[in-house]
Formats: structure tokens, C-alpha cells, sequence
């Protein structure tokens, strides 16, 4: 084990330069607590998009032993930061709160991240457009792999979500993949699940799908948790580098106010001090202080008439306390 944790920290748009450096606070009060060091290594500013500087920069985080915890950002950066890092597969915890009364859900959405719709070539001729996008086997079985690790972890139940129907060859293809790593698994079509996300999140465990399809279950995820501030989760590569943040975006209109919810991006850190630099024990004292804290004060989006609302450094300040 490293003497110390690396973390890059992209401060991101809107919201994500407030939102990272309460991360790093937090990081920071966790390494204290334990007789350990922090590096916090800032990367490049996120205007202008994904720059040869930022992919540079992260890199050199991953070869340095480290991952990366990003602020939201906005345009086409989380879509080329995939192609570009070569992030082929993406957690989405569906996790509640006992504090929010969310506490029974608790479901992992395994997305791939290395094709499919958001990877699409364009082309535009006149009125029309034709769009163009491929789905790799070898990323689909790394997909698959990773999705049924998970579920032995769990509770060995794995759906897979998708539209059988509508694209018989991509189904063919997940199917395929996952007959390389398991035996059986549920297939089910993903307007259902996201139907029975929303009513009946117990009704799964480890859900696997493409990115499209991964995404939206995703958010509508963020309704069974209890609100979209809460979602986070990571996207990693061959090598198993990540990078973290929270599925919510930049959130402009919130930006300068003090008021975002901060807890999806300290749980993108938690599993980032869990999955990879290795220090559970900081993941299991932050998440729960999390849990505390949610128990005690709120923010704006999450107000309680019998819990005390407090701005966004207010509910940090809070746990932090927890933390002390």
C-alpha cells in the first residue's frame, strides 16, 4: 500500500469548483484522522472543453499511481474524455439514505461507456443526418466481467437491460459477452426496468447495459435515492484507472450560491478512497458522516420541515464535525 493517497482533482463547471474543494477539505480531515498524507493535485481549467493539457494531465495522475475526482462539466467533455482515456465501462450505485427513508435502495447500474449512440459518428447530407456507432465484443465481455464480479459480491442476481426487439443484432451481442463470464442471468426490456426502478427498486441488484440505456436508469435512479444531488459514480479502463464524479451536471443557475447539494460528489469520493487508493476505512467513516449529516441539517433540494436547512459550507461545516 502507498504511504500516501493521490488525488486529481478537476474542479470542473458551475457548481464542481465549490463542490471539489469541500472534497478536498474532507480528503484531507480523513488523512489527518488517520496519521496519513493526502496529495491533492488540481488539473487545467475545463473552458474550452477536453484539452490536450487536461488528458495530459490525468494521465500523469493515473501513471503516478493516483485517480481522479472531477466537478461536473458541461458539452460533449464526459463523452470525450471516454474516447480519449479509453473508459470503457461506468458504476452507477442506486444507494439510498436511512436519513431520507431511501434506505432499502440499494441497485448497481454497470454501464458501457466505449461505444454505442454517444460515440456515434456524424454525418450530415442536406435534411439528412446519418449516424454511424460500433459496439466492441472485447469491451462488451470487459463490461460483462466487471457487472458479474459485482453481483458475486452482492447477491449473484445480474440483468441485463435493453431493447431485444428494437436492436436484435446489440442484443445478440450482450448476450454473447455475458455467456462468456456467466451461466445465467435475467434479460429484461429497459423500459421495464426503469418502471420498476422508479416503483420497485428492490426488484434488482446489478443491472448491465449500454451507455444509452445505462445512462437514463441512472438518473431515474436519482428518484429512488431521493433527488438527482445525490447520484455519483465512476468510469473506468482497461487498466482499471477511474475516474469519479457525480451524475448530476454543472448546474449553472445554482453556481456562486451556496446552495448545492454536495453529497453526490463527496460519495464519488468515497468510492474513489474505496475502489481505488484503497482506504475503506476513510470510505466507510465518510459515508457515514454522510448518512449523520443528512440526519441532521439539509440542503435547499432536500428541505425537511423538522431539520434545520443550511447552505452548501453550512451542511459541510456540519460534517466535518462529524469527521472530527
Amino acid at each position: 500500500m502507498p504511504s500516501d493517497v493521490l488525488l486529481g482533482l478537476l474542479p470542473g463547471e458551475g457548481v464542481g469548483p465549490t463542490l471539489i474543494e469541500h472534497c478536498r477539505q474532507v480528503a484531507e480531515r480523513l488523512a489527518r484522522i488517520s496519521g496519513e498524507e493526502v496529495q491533492c493535485s488540481t488539473g487545467p481549467s475545463l473552458e474550452g472543453g477536453l484539452s490536450p493539457q487536461l488528458v495530459a494531465w490525468m494521465r500523469d495522475v493515473f501513471a503516478r499511481g493516483g485517480s481522479v475526482l472531477s466537478g461536473p462539466g458541461g458539452g460533449r467533455y464526459v463523452y470525450d474524455l471516454r474516447r480519449q482515456l479509453g473508459l470503457v465501462y461506468k458504476l452507477n450505485p442506486v444507494r439510498g439514505f436511512k436519513a431520507l427513508g431511501t434506505e432499502s435502495v440499494d441497485v448497481l447500474v454497470v454501464r458501457h461507456t466505449g461505444g454505442g449512440p454517444f460515440q456515434a459518428r456524424e454525418q450530415r447530407q442536406g435534411p439528412l443526418l446519418e449516424l454511424s456507432c460500433t459496439y466492441d465484443l472485447a469491451e462488451l465481455k470487459q463490461v460483462a466481467a466487471a457487472a458479474d464480479l459485482w453481483a458475486q459480491q452482492r447477491s449473484c442476481r445480474l440483468t441485463l437491460a435493453l431493447k431485444p426487439h428494437g436492436q436484435p443484432g446489440v442484443a445478440a451481442l450482450w448476450r454473447e459477452a455475458l455467456a462468456d463470464v456467466r451461466s445465467s442471468w435475467e434479460v429484461k426490456e429497459c423500459d421495464w426496468v426503469a418502471y420498476q426502478l422508479v416503483k420497485q427498486p428492490q426488484s434488482y441488484d446489478v443491472v448491465v447495459a449500454g451507455d444509452d440505456i445505462g445512462d437514463l436508469l441512472s438518473d431515474l435512479g436519482g428518484l429512488a435515492m431521493g433527488g438527482r444531488g445525490l447520484t455519483f459514480g465512476a468510469c473506468f479502463n482497461r487498466d482499471q484507472h477511474g475516474v469519479y464524479q457525480t451524475n448530476h451536471g454543472a448546474a449553472w443557475e445554482l453556481a456562486g450560491r451556496d446552495v448545492a447539494n454536495p453529497v453526490g460528489q463527496l460519495s464519488s469520493l468515497a468510492l474513489l478512497l474505496r475502489l481505488s487508493a484503497g482506504r475503506p476505512v476513510w470510505a466507510d467513516a465518510l459515508e457515514t458522516a454522510l448518512e449523520a449529516t443528512l440526519g441532521r441539517v439539509r440542503t435547499p433540494d432536500l428541505a425537511d420541515p423538522a431539520l434545520p436547512v443550511v447552505s452548501c459550507s453550512g451542511w459541510i461545516a456540519h460534517l466535518l464535525q462529524e469527521l472530527a
